[in-house]
């Protein structure tokens, strides 16, 4: 008989759905880059920092395993956006 060592991951619904719609504006924005003559939109770059932040925000969420109020938690995901603008970390078409 051999031992398994078992892990428990906790997600929910909120942060599967953000993380499928980043993926999908990253996929859109390399798509973007890789076409010939086409720049990508800033409002594109600026979604996908936004939905950096939801993931990041909710998979926060996920691991307290309690809910938090509707104005604590837009306000924890404006700062996270603000901070990851900050910081410079926006998704760069090399980076899809």
């Amino acid at each position: 008989m051999t031992a398994r060592a078992s892990t428990d991951i906790l997600v929910d619904a909120s942060q599967v759905h953000a993380e499928g719609v980043l993926c999908g504006l990253k996929t859109a924005l390399n798509i973007l880059a890789r076409t010939s003559g086409c720049s990508v939109p800033l409002s594109l770059r600026r979604k996908v920092t936004e939905w950096e932040a939801n993931v990041i925000h909710y998979e926060w969420l996920a691991q307290q395993g309690r809910p938090v109020a509707l104005v604590q938690s837009e306000q924890a995901r404006s700062l996270i956006h603000l901070v990851l603008q900050r910081a410079g970390l926006e998704v760069l078409p090399d980076d899809c």
